[in-house]
């Protein structure tokens, strides 16, 4: 996958890279692609010029945080 053109975006996705969450590219409308759990298929849109590009790079944090599926079950 390419990189986000808003720097807090890309970096947001560079930090949570790893192996359940995969970076799709759409590129439809304003929308530049998706952040998609593997595990639960749960996804979050991207647009490729949102208007506040810090908020988005926040919640791409929170849906990392929210689907730390593998981590959960080793807790039990």
């Amino acid at each position: 996958a390419g990189r986000h053109p808003k720097k807090p975006i890309a970096d947001a996705l560079k930090a949570v890279a790893r192996e359940g969450l995969e970076v799709v590219e759409i590129h439809r409308g304003h929308r530049w692609g998706a952040l998609v759990c593997r595990v639960c298929g749960a996804d979050l849109a991207l647009h490729s010029t949102p208007r506040v590009p810090e908020d988005t790079a926040r919640r791409v944090g929170r849906f990392d945080l929210k689907h730390r599926h593998e981590q959960e079950e080793d807790q039990r």
